[in-house]
């Protein structure tokens, strides 16, 4: 049998998000990207299990200081605070990068 996406590769797997068996390959690849994974797939509880909180120089400021105008635009506000990398309080928070207030 082929996977049940790229119908090329040897399938390994079942997702429930296609309700079919697909590889490893697309399943990494297409992971929340194309697919609606549920939350209690086990591939996807290992994925964000070795998933590596990426470094601040990584991060694209601008883009989040951007969501973060637009969550205050929607009511919620940050109070304008920010950490030393200038990251909008509210965001650094979420993202485990400012201690919560």
């Amino acid at each position: 049998m082929s996977c049940a996406i790229c119908e090329k590769r040897k399938e390994k797997r079942f997702c429930p998000a296609v309700h079919g068996r697909i590889c490893p390959q697309c399943c990494g690849e297409q992971r929340e990207v194309t697919l609606d994974c549920p939350s209690d797939c086990v591939y996807l509880q290992q994925a964000r299990e070795h998933e590596k909180p990426r470094p601040m120089a990584e991060l694209d400021r601008p883009a989040l200081r951007e969501s973060d105008c637009q969550h205050e635009s929607a009511g919620s506000s940050s109070g304008g605070a920010e950490n030393d990398q200038g990251v909008p309080r509210s965001r650094a928070e979420a993202l485990g990068l400012y201690p919560p207030a």
